[in-house]
């Protein structure tokens, strides 16, 4: 276990949960692990410290065996040091997300993924759907189609590649339903493959091409509560109770309808709890294709009542829930895999911050105005 981080340890522990929680931790444990933790979030780098200078892949994967979503991102934050001089021009800077590809597949459905390419074919989806289910998800058929989404996802020649946890129970059941085993198998096969594939590359035995142009890319496991706290739900410190805000799918959904309603925008206030982003997000290629999803209107709502609704509204969470549920599937996977990404990205950015700010006073401020700060 690590040691207990000396710098924080007069902070109370509401402050020091608060502090785990803007750069990603988990906040649950006594104080002395809440600080060894502390300690140990701020040594560990999200993005590859070679890569620093220079724009960042990011390859998020929201997880599903029909409904896998992925977002593909260039990320690029600017340098920090220890000088204070330079601190208080990178609280005034951006850093920024630009989203190149985002699409929603059915991973068993398809072979390969073609960067940039089309989606599967209605042939390719009635052939895929005309295999036996005993066929379709046994480990032999599941493996080839992991080895396929693997290999096509390293074709964006990604620097980080980040996979969405699974859980084993829904709801604190006591059953385990076989939607989740087969899920939680592919997402095992992907670490397994993933892992098998770096310790190749590291040994220099890996016939890939990615290993031979560039380093293999970090791979990480993200909890997907953990995300839809930070931008959906409330800061430790900020609930009465101390306790959690549910985050349900409507409230995810209108988090990123609001930010494609604003692209290339960051708002300077707020009155939520949860974390706002400091870093301008754009869409750019194929990305671009994958807005409307988010931007159209609910189904059955007339031109009339489309017309005087105002932009407010059709980003609001009532306008998330009067989506069908057809249309909140659709949109509720791709949402989950950019905000994943987006989560990624600006907890390495309050990092760094935090970590180059030696005044606690200092580094209090800056949690105190890191959701407003621009």
């Amino acid at each position: 276990m690590a040691r207990p981080s000396p710098r924080f340890a007069n902070w109370t522990v509401p402050r020091i949960k608060y502090l785990l929680w803007s750069i990603g931790g988990p906040t649950n444990g006594s104080k002395s692990e809440l600080l060894a933790r502390v300690g140990q979030e701020l040594r560990t780098a999200r993005i590859p410290e070679s890569s620093r200078n220079s724009p960042v892949r990011i390859l998020s994967i929201d997880m599903g065996v029909k409904n896998l979503a992925f977002c593909v991102c260039d990320v690029s934050l600017h340098e920090t040091t220890n000088s204070g001089k330079d601190i208080d021009k990178l609280s005034r800077s951006k850093s920024s997300l630009a989203v190149v590809d985002w699409k929603r597949i059915a991973a068993a459905a398809f072979e390969a993924i073609q960067p940039n390419g089309p989606e599967p074919t209605e042939a390719q989806k009635l052939l895929a759907s005309s295999r036996k289910l005993h066929d379709l998800y046994s480990p032999a058929a599941l493996s080839r189609t992991a080895h396929h989404v693997i290999k096509s996802f390293l074709a964006y020649r990604p620097n980080v590649i980040l996979i969405e946890r699974q859980r084993w129970r829904s709801g604190g059941g006591a059953a385990v339903q076989e939607w989740t085993l087969r899920v939680n198998t592919l997402e095992a096969m992907f670490w397994a493959i993933l892992t098998s594939m770096k310790l190749q590359s590291h040994n220099g035995s890996t016939e890939d091409n990615h290993a031979n142009s560039q380093k293999f890319p970090e791979v990480w496991g993200v909890f997907p509560a953990r995300v839809a706290q930070f931008w959906a739900g409330a800061a430790p410190e900020k609930t009465i109770t101390g306790g959690r805000m549910k985050v349900e799918k409507k409230d995810k959904i209108a988090v990123v309808k609001r930010w494609v309603e604003q692209e290339q925008s960051v708002s300077s206030s707020s009155a939520s709890t949860s974390a706002q982003r400091t870093f301008d997000l754009s869409f750019s290629h194929e990305a671009k294709s994958t807005l409307g999803t988010f931007t159209s209107s609910p189904r059955g709502r007339s031109s009339r009542s489309r017309g005087s609704a105002s932009s407010e509204e059709a980003v609001t969470g009532d306008s998330a829930a009067a989506l069908t549920p057809d249309q909140r599937g659709k949109v509720d996977d791709l949402a989950d895999c950019l905000l994943q990404a987006a989560a990624w990205t600006q907890w390495e950015i309050n990092r760094q911050r935090i970590q180059n700010r030696e005044d606690d006073d200092a580094v209090l401020r800056l949690l105190e105005h890191s959701e407003v700060e621009t």
